[in-house]
């Protein structure tokens, strides 16, 4: 691997370290993307408000395949998996 940039190399550093961690057996990494909020308007929300009110439109990615969330449910299944027991989910979660 050879980062080109901060954020690259950045997010190679931490690929690493989710390496090490999901080898353990009691851990639960949850990575999210694109998470929603309504009340106040999160970042997301704002910006395509704001696209829709003005005559410029609005230009999305299309190469990259993501999951919107809203923060509510994804806060009710946050704790729905930290659930501790024998049947609890444990390594690398993608929501």
């Amino acid at each position: 691997v050879r980062p080109t940039n901060p954020y690259a190399r950045y997010k190679a550093e931490m690929e690493g370290e989710l390496a090490k961690l999901r080898e353990a057996a009691d851990v639960l990494i949850c990575r999210t993307s694109l998470i929603l909020t309504l009340d106040p308007p999160g970042k997301i929300i704002e910006f395509v408000l704001r696209a829709l009110q003005s005559s410029d439109g609005i230009t999305l990615f299309t190469d990259e395949p993501r999951n919107m969330s809203f923060s509510d449910d994804l806060a009710a299944a946050l704790l729905e998996l930290s659930s501790p027991g024998p049947a609890a989910p444990r390594g690398l979660l993608h929501l």
